[in-house]
């Protein structure tokens, strides 16, 4: 399959000594096989910067997918981890929630994608695959991997992607820019106040590019940076509920 050979190139022996195939494959992370990350990508300066591996239970086609812009901070280590380490939500649930930035992207998530178990709709990656942010002197244009996104979304076919920030929002955008396909609006953006003095935005949409035509881009807020007030927080989960939630549920 197209996408194991494209994560395998990215990420090494830590990715395919961890694949598991009992009915569809998936990374092994509740009893995950510790392993330096050899024979990762070297195509760019961002391979020594930390990897979080994509992330999804069973079957690689979902009905949503999230799109974090990339890894967490720092140097590269051996730590088997994944995008917003969201496989403890699904193997160690209890650990997770217990700590309060978890809790919250964890109600956040389950806000955007209102079915019990989404974890097991979704599939995780982030948009360049090295913590290229690490370093203020990398651009993701030097980053060959920016385009294994539009891959990752072909196989698995959401219905749905959640990108997450602005940044990669935007990244995506240039990304497909540069295959000369452009941004159409489905809805006015959603705009609400976070906190006394800030305001951000929801936005969805679609590009004609092929294989995902029909899929719908929804960007949000990313939480970081303490930058939400409780209301604030409770601003953004209403809006979801009330102008997007409808979309998401009829169009499952």
């Amino acid at each position: 399959m197209e996408i194991f050979d494209l994560l395998t190139k990215r990420f090494g022996e830590r990715f395919s000594k961890n694949l598991t195939t009992h009915q569809s494959p998936n990374i092994c992370y509740n009893s995950p096989i510790w392993v330096e990350p050899t024979k990762k990508c070297t195509d760019c300066a961002a391979t020594k910067f930390r990897q979080d591996l994509p992330f999804w239970v069973n079957g690689i086609s979902k009905d949503f997918m999230v799109i974090a812009q990339d890894a967490g901070k720092g140097e590269e280590h051996d730590k088997l981890n994944s995008v917003f380490s969201i496989h403890r939500a699904y193997y160690e649930y209890d650990s997770y929630i217990s700590e309060w930035k978890h809790r919250k992207y964890y109600e956040y998530l389950n806000t955007l994608m209102p079915l019990e178990n989404f974890l097991e709709h979704t599939y995780f990656t982030d948009l360049i695959k090295c913590a290229f942010s690490t370093s203020r002197e990398l651009k993701v244009e030097q980053c060959p991997c920016r385009f294994d996104i539009l891959t990752e979304i072909q196989n698995v076919k959401p219905k749905f992607v959640f990108l997450i920030g602005s940044k990669a929002t935007n990244t995506l955008k240039n990304i497909f820019s540069e295959r000369s396909v452009s941004y159409n609006p489905s809805r006015e953006d959603i705009v609400f106040l976070i906190n006394k003095k800030q305001t951000l935005k929801i936005s969805a949409g679609t590009y004609q590019y092929p294989g995902i035509e029909n899929i719908q881009f929804i960007s949000v807020p990313q939480l970081g940076q303490n930058r939400f007030s409780n209301t604030g927080f409770e601003n953004m989960k209403n809006e979801i509920v009330k102008n997007i939630q409808p979309l998401i549920l009829s169009g499952l």
